[in-house]
């Protein structure tokens, strides 16, 4: 049976219920993220830098084989910079990824593309990225890397980004927020699903000059 909305019986027994279900039986959450205004605008975006580029935003789920994480990220963006929600057993994460490996047909060079001109940005004080992240930060931060089988989750100030993301050999990068099962001051619970998709719709909505903006210096550098 589908899940509708993210429930709390759901995060208790997290890695049970995602042994017992395939990525169909979440679909329906997708959907409702999927049907949002600025959500939609991501593919729109990605349409102006990419021939017959997808209509779809995100368009499935993917969960890890060790069942401890579900995730899914826009449509086509494999060795691209990434718009990615992924669910953990506490909550949910949405930002922005990079996946510099070969897996799943990935392109670590271009994907390394996108990465040193995200970093560039940063750095540029004048530059739409540097002023969306610093208005959003504190930032949840993911970072795995598959040699030493370690990850690590953070939250980080803005002035801390450039150097999280220049970690060499790291297979696995992301920023963004974080939307958990209680809420904050920041952040609604992942529970209510009228704010929840209220909050997720508007955080893309603040980032996407920020998506445009990379794409744009990575079509320009080509």
């Amino acid at each position: 049976m589908g899940i509708t909305w993210f429930t709390y019986d759901l995060f208790q027994n997290f890695a049970e219920h995602l042994a017992q279900k395939t990525t169909s039986d979440l679909s329906d959450i997708l959907s409702s993220i999927n049907s949002r205004r600025y959500v939609q605008k991501i593919a729109k975006i990605r349409r102006q830098f990419v021939i017959r580029g997808a209509t779809e935003v995100f368009s499935n789920w993917r969960i890890t084989n060790d069942k401890s994480h579900a995730y899914t990220y826009n449509k086509g963006a494999r060795s691209e910079i990434q718009a990615n929600i992924g669910i953990w057993n506490n909550g949910v994460r949405l930002g922005y990824g990079f996946e510099p490996t070969n897996a799943m047909f990935g392109q670590p060079d271009n994907i390394y593309q996108f990465l040193n001109i995200t970093m560039n940005l940063l750095q540029d004080a004048n530059s739409v990225t540097s002023k969306t992240w610093k208005e959003l930060s504190p930032l949840y931060a993911e970072k795995y890397l598959k040699t030493h089988n370690w990850q690590t989750t953070v939250k980080l100030q803005f002035n801390e980004l450039y150097d999280w993301l220049k970690t060499e050999k790291a297979s696995w990068l992301f920023f963004g927020c974080f939307i958990g099962i209680e809420p904050n001051e920041k952040a609604p619970s992942i529970l209510d699903e009228v704010r929840a998709l209220d909050f997720i719709d508007k955080f893309f909505e603040s980032t996407l000059d920020f998506y445009e903006e990379v794409w744009r210096h990575y079509r320009a550098n080509e």
